[in-house]
């Protein structure tokens, strides 16, 4: 079975396409449970100044671990697991490690969390995946938080991930998960997700028409702690049923990937540092990209105030920004991940004076031949697209206080 139906409600928030809900978890139950599999997640959720992997009390841990690796001068200092968790056959895996960035970055659990939710960042440490797609988002985070008391600290993303892996010892696999991004004020997040039950099938992007076998995260967590400027500490706790394989094996092959993962990280969070760095790239685009979402809420009074004061204006001033700080709508702004090609929607293109040619689809143009195909060697149009977001940031930063013009 998929999507254990104990950590589900009936509760439903729209989505960011039409006539599409998303079902939302038991937040209490599933966080609860998190926090017994994850002293670094304990730490997010219930100490204000947590303190990392040199605060964890393994004797107050909730059940009986195996450690299997301890070597706290190594990049991977600890790992351990529990056989036949929940009774499901299947393992449950924990892995940590210490790691360097700017982690006090607006928006850095977010973009550490790219590290298994966009395939550009994926793919070059996990060589199995074929595609991991954001399909669905909540259409307002408002509507999340809602449902969630204050102790949750604050949604930063929910929604459904589509996972396909490659044709591997065993034939492809896919997944449909409800995931999320917590962020608290101490700087924490936690990265979580959860299978969907098999009544969200439906859900399956339509460009994927022929089912493949499942696999099932039937838990997952991973906990970001700042521990000082520039280093955090990161807890990776999984349990994956892996359809096809024995449950013997679940461990090694999961530690392996995680292990993958925790290797790229480092040089990949350190390029945030960097000035020009891929991480310090990606945050300049996040931070950009909320201060631009914070400035189109989509109400009457805003059209009208935009259409007086246009940006690029000398009468658009910090007025507009201002005085719409604490109304991010996660609607107005779309960044497409699928295929990992960020995409400006009309709206954006229309508020930022930017011309149409650089938002067109993905088609590859192929010497005049119209190929669609990115494999014959010609440069697709997803770079021009993302030079089209980063002119679209520089464009709306300029006018935010402080800005230069």
């Amino acid at each position: 079975a998929f999507g254990n139906p104990k950590y589900y409600t009936n509760n439903v928030i729209p989505s960011d396409k039409q006539d599409v809900n998303l079902k939302v978890p038991k937040f209490d139950l599933l966080f609860e449970k998190i926090c017994k599999v994850s002293p670094l997640a304990k730490q997010a959720f219930y100490d204000p100044s947590p303190t990392g992997i040199a605060a964890i009390d393994s004797t107050a841990d909730e059940y009986k671990w195996k450690v299997t690796e301890n070597a706290p001068q190594k990049l991977i200092s600890h790992v351990d697991k529990i056989d036949n968790f929940d009774k499901l056959g299947i393992p449950i895996v924990r892995l940590r490690s210490s790691l360097t960035g700017p982690v006090h970055k607006t928006g850095f659990g977010e973009s550490f969390s790219d590290l298994i939710s966009v395939a550009s960042v994926r793919q070059r440490h996990d060589a199995s995946n074929a595609i991991i797609d954001t399909i669905y988002s909540a259409a307002s985070l408002d509507t999340v938080k809602e449902l969630q008391e204050s102790k949750h600290g604050e949604p930063r993303l929910f929604g459904v991930g589509y996972t396909k892996m490659k044709q591997t010892v065993v034939s492809p696999r896919e997944q449909l998960t409800l995931c999320g991004v917590q962020d608290f004020p101490s700087g924490a997040s936690i990265v979580w997700g959860v299978e969907l039950p098999e009544d969200d099938n439906y859900l399956f992007p339509s460009d994927q028409p022929t089912r493949s076998p499942r696999s099932t995260s039937h838990l997952f967590a991973m906990t970001i702690i700042p521990t000082g400027e520039e280093t955090f500490d990161v807890e990776y706790t999984l349990q994956i049923e892996i359809g096809g394989l024995p449950g013997w094996i679940h461990a090694p092959v999961v530690t392996e990937a995680v292990k993958k993962m925790f290797r790229f990280a480092d040089g990949y969070c350190k390029s945030g540092l960097d000035e020009g760095g891929e991480l310090a790239q990606r945050l300049e685009e996040l931070g950009g990209l909320e201060k631009y979402a914070k400035t189109t809420n989509g109400s009457a009074t805003d059209a009208k105030h935009e259409e007086s004061s246009p940006v690029g204006s000398e009468n658009c001033n910090a007025d507009i920004f201002g005085e719409k700080e604490g109304s991010l709508v996660p609607g107005d702004i779309y960044i497409a991940e699928e295929r990992a090609q960020p995409t400006l929607t009309s709206g954006q293109m229309e508020y930022f004076d930017i011309g149409t040619e650089d938002n067109s689809s993905d088609e590859t143009d192929a010497a005049g031949t119209g190929s669609t195909n990115d494999n014959v060697g010609t440069e697709p149009r997803r770079g021009r697209k993302r030079r089209a977001l980063k002119r679209a940031v520089k464009k709306v930063a300029a006018y935010l206080p402080g800005g230069k013009k």
